[in-house]
């Protein structure tokens, strides 16, 4: 690896680049746990509606035997399910 010192004119193109690589980099973690958490649920075809709660999402699934376990979801940061009769 070789280090390159920047002069002063060339360090306001620079930082642009490395923000916009750092934005790319997150968007693309966050690309990669959507699909593991769609993959965890089944597939796509598997959900039958989601709606948004102010701390959480409320995902109804068609088939739940068909979703990897809750230790697999928690591996993926997703807090614990709540079945649906056991909630308000």
């Amino acid at each position: 690896m070789k280090i390159v010192k920047l002069n002063s004119t060339a360090k306001p193109i620079i930082r642009p680049l490395v923000a916009k690589l750092a934005w790319q980099g997150a968007m693309d973690t966050k690309l990669s746990q959507a699909t593991d958490f769609l993959q965890a649920l089944g597939g796509a075809s598997k959900i039958e509606s989601i709606n948004n709660r102010a701390t959480r999402l409320r995902i109804a699934l068609v088939d739940m035997t068909k979703t990897e376990s809750d230790d697999e979801f928690k591996a993926l940061g997703v807090l614990p399910s709540i079945p649906k009769n056991a909630c308000c």
